[in-house]
This record gives structure tokens, sequence and C-alpha cells, in this order.
């Protein structure tokens, strides 16, 4: 087609060039008197219109052969679905048999390596090093047979197209390959747990604790205390980190669901769900409150559903000072035992009265409740409970409470 239009181009030139030509000539032939030269310009008048007549005959056939060209031309789209289609004929069957011979080799290999996983002797615990290599081995030996066996069937079939382009692909996967061999051999050595990173040992990914469930060619992280809590990543994600082993009785995360908790903040409320993004609290009365986890976790969450113990400081007067460490802490345990079991049952553990500090102007008591995890709801009513018992039992007994004192002094002159 481009060579088609050229010659169109060079026609429409010529042609313009012999009209040029032509109409220059004609006044010389009126104004010519001398024979010689009229012959002279005849000659060249018909030269000239023999070049045109050649240039209109060039140009007629140009357009011509562009107009069968574009009677004959398809659209895009139907020369698209006849190389599509011949594409098909030629190397679409060899491509499917290839992806079915890929396919029947990797289903084969993993057939085989789970019947050998059955039969063979079970470990008690954790897998050897040489279960380790042999399966690294038969990974990669799965690849090669899987791809070497396309590439057969590729060459069986004749089909040198499907041949190179696969030869290619593996080039550049090998190129690739050798770019990035270093962190290769890392990912290998976690494979065989020989690396930094091992399994049933302790990580810390992205400010949470995980526990290294099984390391393959891809990685998975188990963190047992949060919904939701696996994770699976590529092993090369994990190039860099350290993991150690846990602790005898390390917890894998400050609470568990359904816990009752208190934060560094102030809030108290039980556990509703703990995830890897997130912690939702809820307190008495059924509001919610949502934290982001590293957020919960930076406030120090104390979990009272495993025990706790409450210290409620109570003042008396000074004028009672004489029974101060004796009859009065005495009378009050045993006041609040009674009212505090009648509250708490057999939550209650233990109860203590002592006297804690003498202050400017009370002394003061210190009353401490031990408590068992099923009282943990309770812990915002404790010391409501213990403050409304002291003060009945003062007003009983006639025991002054006081009240923070003022004092002014002046020098007199």
């Amino acid at each position: 087609l481009g060579e088609i239009n050229i010659q169109l181009e060079l026609g429409q030139e010529r042609l313009a060039a012999s009209e040029a030509s032509l109409k220059s000539i004609a006044p010389l032939l009126e104004e010519a008197s001398d024979p010689e030269l009229v012959e002279r310009l005849e000659r060249l008048k018909d030269l000239w219109e023999t070049r045109k007549q050649d240039a209109q005959n060039q140009i007629a056939l140009a357009e011509l052969q562009l107009k069968e060209r574009e009677e004959n031309k398809e659209p895009a789209i139907e020369q698209a679905q006849q190389a599509a289609s011949d594409f098909l004929k030629s190397s679409g069957l060899n491509l499917l048999l290839g992806i079915l011979v890929l396919g029947a080799v990797f289903l084969g290999m993993g057939a085989i390596q789970r019947a050998w996983s059955r039969f063979r002797p079970t470990r008690k615990k954790g897998r050897s090093f040489s279960t380790r290599l042999s399966s690294l081995v038969w990974s990669i030996l799965t690849v090669l047979l899987a791809v070497g066996g396309m590439i057969g069937t590729f060459n069986a079939q004749g089909d040198i197209l499907l041949v190179s382009i696969s030869v290619l692909f593996l080039f550049g996967v090998g190129w690739a390959a050798m770019k990035t061999l270093p962190g290769m051999i890392d990912q290998f050595r976690m494979m065989l747990n020989m690396g930094a990173v091992r399994e049933d040992e302790r990580l810390i990914y992205e400010g949470l604790p995980w526990k290294v469930n099984a390391i393959s060619f891809r990685t998975e992280l188990l963190n047992p205390l949060l919904n939701g809590g696996t994770l699976t990543l590529p092993t090369r994600m994990l190039a860099g980190m350290l993991s150690r082993p846990p602790g005898p009785d390390e917890e894998w995360f400050p609470s568990k669901k359904d816990d009752w908790i208190l934060l560094s903040d102030g809030t108290f409320g039980k556990v509703s769900y703990q995830t890897p993004s997130s912690v939702q609290i809820v307190p008495p009365g059924g509001s919610q409150k949502v934290y982001n986890t590293l957020q919960y976790m930076d406030l120090s969450p104390m979990v009272l559903s495993t025990g706790f113990r409450r210290e409620i400081f109570f003042g008396i007067d000074y004028q009672l000072i004489s029974d101060a460490t004796t009859r009065i802490p005495q009378a009050m345990e045993k006041y609040l035992q009674e009212v505090l079991e009648k509250r708490l049952g057999e939550n209650l553990n233990h109860l203590e009265v002592q006297l804690a500090e003498a202050g400017d102007s009370a002394l003061k008591l210190c009353v401490l409740v031990d408590c068992k995890g099923d009282a943990a709801s309770q812990w915002p009513y404790i010391p409501m409970w213990v403050h409304t018992a002291l003060v009945d039992l003062c007003n009983q007994n006639g025991w002054g409470i006081p009240f923070p004192q003022l004092q002014i002094h002046t020098d007199s002159k």
C-alpha cells in the first residue's frame, strides 16, 4: 500500500511538470517565425504531451490499485480474528497439550509426595533436616520435569515457535534468578530450617508476636490468641528478620477474648474481639471502643480475669489514734468480710485492713481486697461497696471521718 501511494505521488508530480512545460511552450510557438525553431518546439511539445499522457496513465493505474485494495481490505477485527484462528490452528493445540503435560507432572509429583508422606514413619516433633532437604529437592525436580515435559511436547509436535518462546522465557527467568541469587540462598536456608527464622519459634512481624508454624516457599505465621490470627506470606518477605524460641510461659498476646481488662488510659471493659488489626472493648453498659492492635498493646492492658487486688484508702479522725492499729481495723475487716461475701460470694479470696499512713489531717487505713477472676466485672463497684460499708460502720460506732483542713498561722507582734 505504501509503494502504491509513492507511485501516485510521483505521477502527480510528473503531470504537474508536464502541464507547466506545455504551458510555457505554447506562447513560444505562436511567436516563432523561424521554421527550424518551430520544428524544434513542435518536437518538444510532442515530448511533453507524451510525458503528460504517461503521467496520467500512471496516476490512473495507481488510483485503480488503491481502489482495489480498499475494496478487498478486511476490517482490523476480522484480521485479528483471522490471525488468532491461524495461531490456534497451527500452535493452539500444541500449547494446550504442553499445558496439560505441565499440570499432569505437577499433580503426579504432588500425589507421589503425599503418598510417601503417609507411608513413611512420622516424627513426634518437627521435621528433620533430611525431610526438609528432600522436600526442597523434590519441589525443584518437579518444576524442572514439568517445564521440560512441556518443552519436550512442543518439540515432539515440531512447533519451533513455541519451543523458541519457551527457551527465551527460561533464559529470562534464569537471568532474573542470577540477579536475586543471594536472596534465594537465604530463602532456601530458611526452608531447610537453618536460617535466621525457624519453625516453632517466636517472630515479631509488624509489631505483633507470631509463631512460625511452617516454612516452605510460603511461610505460615500463627497467633493462637487472635481472631483470624493466621498469616501466609512469601518466605522472601522474612529476609532480614530474626526468630527465637518462646519462653515456657510466654503469652502470645496480652489478653484473650472475653477477658476483662483495664488500660492505662483508664478504659475498663470486656474484650469483644481481638484481631491482627484491631481490638474492641465493651465497657459496662454496652458501649464499644475500638483500638488499633498496636495502640492497644502500648496501653499496657492489665488482665483482671486471672484475679486482681483492689487497694481502697479510708481516713479516720486523729482522735481515734489509740485504736487505729488494733480495734478499729479489726472491726472494719470483720464488717467488710460480711458485706463483701454477700456481694462477691466465693470470688472473695482475701480481705485485710491495715493502717497505711498518718496523714496531715487523717489516719489513712488501707483495705486490701483480693478477688478471683470471675469477679472482674465488679472491679469499678468494689470501692463503692467498701466506702459505703465503712461509712455505715463509722456512723454506728461514732467514729469521726475527717475532712481536709487549712490552717493559717500569723505572727503576733
